[in-house]
């Protein structure tokens, strides 16, 4: 799973037929569901069904915040879903195709462990930062304290990375938009 967003992805895949055959729910109108990676809040729920009202094509489009879902209804002669899927990520999300519930649920494992792996770094980095404090805070001028604070740089440095770059990329994807936005990337409950 990539965390980087890749805005020039080809979805061209999603309008062929082999692959319309496996993904649409219905025959008869052109559904796909898909899991988008980055619904964390009420507002990102607000503006994907608020996407009908502007986006010439898009019959329905109705989103389960829970599961990270939604299914879409498109009329094919005036937009197709590799151009519907471009919209999400210009949107800020990444969009994968569902034809079943077991994949759902696998996108759903990769992403809660990849939180649950920064967690970690975070708390690990936390940890030991505080512990190599204690010197400096109880007034160490010995020759420990740059030892010491040399390792508390380096252990900041995958925090200020790694772990804080879900905020970054929901504040590049505001400031993209011109608007202001409350940074939610975690998710409580889960």
């Amino acid at each position: 799973m990539s965390q980087v967003l890749e805005l020039e992805e080809d979805f061209s895949f999603l309008d062929q037929d082999s692959f319309r055959d496996l993904y649409h729910l219905e025959n008869q109108t052109p559904k796909m569901r898909f899991y988008l990676e980055g619904i964390r809040c009420a507002k990102c729920v607000r503006k994907l069904e608020d996407l009908p009202l502007s986006l010439e094509g898009l019959k329905s489009l109705r989103v389960e915040m829970g599961s990270s879902t939604l299914e879409a209804e498109v009329d094919l002669a005036k937009l197709t879903f590799h151009q519907l899927a471009k919209v999400f990520v210009k949107m800020g999300f990444k969009p994968q195709p569902l034809n079943g519930r077991d994949r759902e649920e696998q996108i759903r494992r990769n992403e809660d462990k990849t939180a649950l792996i920064r967690l970690a770094v975070a708390g690990f980095c936390a940890g030991n930062i505080m512990m190599f404090s204690f010197a400096n805070y109880f007034g160490d001028t010995g020759t420990f304290k740059p030892i010491f604070l040399t390792l508390s740089f380096i252990l900041y440095l995958p925090v200020l990375t790694f772990v804080a770059w879900p905020f970054y990329k929901t504040a590049w994807l505001s400031l993209r938009k011109h608007e202001i936005s409350l940074i939610c990337q975690w998710q409580w409950p889960p």
